[in-house]
């Protein structure tokens, strides 16, 4: 299932145990400021890198599993 919502959606997904897998996107630019990525997890959650793919424009997509 691929998950849109904001920042309490996945986090109270996350916290349930119910996120498998990561597919994090990394664009090339510095903000400066900005909101956590993740934030009020409950648990660590260790990961493992399954595969990177980069892009043209610089775009890095890092596809992570829960171990």
């Amino acid at each position: 299932m691929w998950l849109y919502g904001g920042a309490s959606l996945t986090t109270s997904f996350i916290n349930l145990g119910l996120v498998d897998n990561y597919l994090l996107a990394v664009y090339p630019i510095i903000l400066g400021a900005g909101k956590p990525l993740f934030s009020d997890i409950q648990d660590r959650t260790q990961l493992s890198l399954t595969k990177i793919e980069t892009s043209k424009s610089g775009v890095i997509l890092l596809d992570y599993d829960r171990k």
